[in-house]
């Protein structure tokens, strides 16, 4: 998954009114809704898409925290759109 599709997804959270985001290998890309958890994709997260989307919105920080936990909670702000909580796990 591009960075471009992470930036769609958050997209989609704010369009739907949507509070989290998560991310696992083997798992297609999921998000609540209303406190529903809804998958946003049928294909599955690849082995390295993970490691890809981690690289691209982590600080060097979190990166080590995600490398040394294999997971990890974040909070992700964008301008025009608000802020989201994002579950990633490898």
């Amino acid at each position: 998954m591009a960075q471009t599709e992470f930036e769609d997804c958050l997209k989609i959270l704010f369009d739907k009114e949507g509070s989290n985001l998560y991310y696992s290998t083997g798992a297609p890309p999921s998000a609540k809704f209303y406190g529903t958890l809804n998958q946003l994709s049928d294909v599955p997260m690849a082995p390295g898409e993970i490691a890809v989307i981690a690289d691209s919105v982590m600080t060097e920080a979190q990166q080590q925290e995600f490398a040394e936990a294999n997971e990890i909670n974040l909070a992700i702000s964008r301008d025009g759109l608000g802020r989201f909580l994002v579950n990633i796990m490898r």
